[in-house]
């Protein structure tokens, strides 16, 4: 003889005349369903949850179901998105709250669910038990008219007669119906606030390399007391000074190794600025200054690697300006790139991949407006960082040549790129692996846990430089938007190889070794889009196309192109009119302008993204980027020629220089601030033009600020560090 299912009535009766539930429209089609067979339960056969959920719909429970159905249909939106109520569902200590997972490919609901305690993330599995009774299959005879009455005619009534808000509800419904049937539980919820509790290995280990990093930082500071208090004014002089004459070769080799996101900590572009020849003079004023003074004792060893930590040096450094130098727009270029990024991050991060807003019914056509498509065309800015590696890579390396007659070691230059670039990388990883997890809680903070975990197995591959092709999804990637230093990497080991054939055989063949690669780029998107017949609204883009290497290089091999004619073989003989210069100047900014503006032909049409074929979406992906890159470097020649007026004027005040030396840190940090602002929401975002003015603002404000700390801290100490050891070996 079965068992009528009874749960604790103390559970119902503080539960509803509340009136603070929220199980949510997906939970209430299975409890409606279910109400006819849920009497002939055998409690002992069922999980906790559904036993819970069960006792709703026997003659004990039928009145608390009947208040919760009606408290749900007049209190809870049915719109797609929300995360309900999280204070009113935790504080109540018998219900948590569970959060429908976003698939990565189609971005349809951010749902949070209010449950009983005693479900978790099985809530589809354990409600369909419910709902099974004997026969084992649930059953749900009204599904169709309830879904009617409860999800598309309130949508319809918000469409005001809209045929193409129509179109999408009749769709949304149809996704749901779908999902609702397919769910497979564990991999659709997560529930709970997620708070990451006990110190594991990888906590530790971030914890014991900050820590040896202040002792560093701290114990310079103490020790520089000291010394200044025995030896007077001269024992102030730092590391830069002890470098500058003891480890000239090692200098010279840093400041050869300038790139966009990472200046050489005398804030110069290698040979572009004061370079191998401003080392060299600078280091003999430094040792005939010293020859005039009485000089402290030579420090030990141990005592220079404390010197290397010294903040005083790093700040001093930060904000000392650099001699004139014939590029010095390049600071501006960059410190502005960096901006937009971080204003189309500030947007991207609210969408429902990351946090999710409240209005994404909105979305399309907030995308669609012609003001929109320059936050979200932020994308084009990195391709500027890629063009700059490529004009600085050749530069400087044909300045080596010039004046030693001979090229350095290949491998020996890419060792030291790598020791420039892993400092910095490795203490950042740490602390996002280690770290960032402690740093919040919440119905999203999942996330951050599965992004997190990621990193913490596949750290390695960021250290190498690989992480552009493993993990192959770029979803599973170690702090992701790294791809851009990997693609960079291996751009440079390309460009050396090329640069070889460039000096040491003919100038010809490393020209059109560079066009090539080129056109390898340009050539390889258009395939890849052509026969997976991506749109620029897919996800999968990334995975194809963004972050690989052979898709990028186009804007690098332009960079390399501008330096080998424009500066070098052309350079004497470059000659621009005032009416020219207008001419380049207007045509630069009317293809940046372009770029930058064409997708708005594609978002105009809300929910509608199919009306450009295959190959217009292939042209605008293939050429955007290599034109957008044509327009910087028309405004780089004319900054160069000191012909680009105002606008050559604005990007070399001096102020972009400190921002282009706290670029690199921003460059690492300022996804991390934001993931661990939107992962801590507990409702979704409402996007407004003032919300993510707002936002941006503020995010551009603290990057910058954490970007100083570890500028100061830990990415000038580092290169200090990498001169001295270079300098020893």
């Amino acid at each position: 003889k079965k068992k009528k299912c009874v749960a604790q009535k103390n559970f119902f009766s503080g539960l509803f005349p509340r009136g603070v539930q929220m199980l949510g429209p997906l939970v209430l089609l299975l409890l409606v369903a279910a109400g006819a067979q849920a009497q002939e339960l055998d409690c002992g056969t069922l999980p906790a949850c559904a036993e819970t959920v069960a006792f709703l719909f026997t003659d004990e429970g039928k009145s608390d179901l009947t208040t919760y159905a009606l408290w749900l249909l007049g209190a809870t939106s049915f719109g797609l998105e929300g995360l309900g109520n999280w204070e009113l569902c935790t504080n109540t200590g018998h219900t948590q709250m569970c959060v429908l997972r976003t698939p990565a490919d189609d971005p349809l609901m951010v749902r949070g669910l209010c449950v009983p305690a005693e479900c978790g993330e099985d809530i589809y599995s354990s409600l369909q038990t419910a709902a099974a009774g004997e026969q084992g299959q649930a059953t749900m005879p009204h599904l169709d008219q309830f879904l009617q009455h409860c999800l598309v005619q309130p949508w319809a009534a918000t469409c005001h007669n809209s045929t193409s808000c129509l179109e999408k509800s009749s769709v949304v419904v149809k996704q749901i119906v779908t999902h609702f049937n397919h769910s497979t539980g564990v991999s659709d919820y997560h529930c709970g606030d997620h708070k990451h509790t006990g110190m594991d290995a990888s906590g530790a280990g971030a914890i014991l390399l900050f820590s040896i990093i202040a002792f560093l930082c701290l114990g310079d500071l103490a020790l520089s007391y000291l010394e200044a208090a025995r030896w007077g004014a001269s024992a102030g002089a730092g590391v830069d000074s002890e470098l500058a004459v003891d480890d000239l070769a090692a200098a010279n080799i840093q400041s050869d190794e300038a790139q966009p996101l990472v200046p050489n900590t005398s804030g110069s572009y290698g040979a572009l600025g004061h370079g191998a020849n401003g080392s060299a003079m600078a280091a003999a004023a430094a040792a005939a200054t010293a020859a005039t003074k009485p000089r402290r004792p030579r420090r030990p060893l141990w005592r220079r690697v404390f010197a290397c930590f010294s903040l005083h040096d790093g700040y001093h450094n930060l904000i000392e300006r650099s001699p004139a130098r014939s590029l010095s727009a390049l600071d501006g270029l960059r410190s502005l790139s960096m901006f937009w990024i971080i204003v189309g991050h500030t947007a991207d991060f609210m969408n429902q991949n990351f946090s999710g807003i409240d209005n994404y019914q909105t979305l399309s056509a907030y995308l669609g407006r012609f003001t929109e498509q320059f936050p979200f065309g932020a994308n084009l800015a990195v391709d500027t960082f890629f063009f700059i590696s490529g004009v600085l890579t050749v530069y400087v390396v044909i300045r080596r040549f010039q004046k030693k007659h001979r090229m350095d070691n290949v491998l020996a230059a890419v060792v030291f790129r790598h020791l420039r670039l892993l400092p910095l990388v490795s203490v950042v990883v740490a602390m996002y692996a280690g770290l960032s997890t402690y740093w919040g809680s919440g119905p999203l903070w999942f996330r951050m846990e599965e992004e997190t975990a990621y990193c913490r197995q596949y750290w390695w591959s960021n250290l190498l430089f690989i992480n552009n092709f493993y993990p192959v999804d770029f979803h599973q990637q170690c702090m992701p938007w790294t791809w851009y230093l990997a693609d960079d990497f291996q751009f440079y080991i390309v460009c050396l190889l090329v640069l070889v054939v460039y000096l040491r055989f003919s100038k010809t063949a490393g020209v059109v070794l560079t066009a090539v690669l080129m056109l390898t780029g340009i050539v390889s998107t258009w395939v890849i889009i052509d026969h997976y017949d991506l749109k620029l609204s897919d996800g999968d883009l990334q995975n194809k196309v963004y972050d690989k290497p052979y898709t990028r290089i186009t804007t690098f091999a332009q960079g390399m192109l501008f330096s080998m004619l424009l500066l070098d073989q052309y350079k004497e003989r470059l000659r621009v009119s005032q009416r020219g210069a207008w001419l380049i100047m207007l045509g630069s900014l009317g293809l940046i302008f372009t770029c930058v503006y064409t997708p708005y032909d594609f978002f105009r049409a809300p929910y509608h993204y199919d009306h450009w074929n295959s190959n217009q979406n292939a042209a605008y992906v293939a050429l955007s980027r290599p034109g957008f890159v044509l327009g910087v470097a028309g405004i780089t020649l004319l900054c160069f020629l000191k012909m680009a007026g105002p606008v050559g004027a604005f990007l070399c005040l001096p102020i972009w220089e400190v921002f282009g030396k706290l670029t690199f840190a921003a460059y690492l940090l300022h996804p991390i601030l934001l993931r661990t602002f939107y992962y801590n929401e507990v409702h979704l975002q409402h996007l407004t033009d003032l919300t993510h003015a707002v936002y941006a603002a503020a995010f551009l404000t603290l990057s910058y600020a954490m970007a100083f700390l570890f500028y100061i801290g830990v990415e000038v100490p580092f290169d200090n560090l990498v001169k001295l050891v270079v300098g020893k070996v």
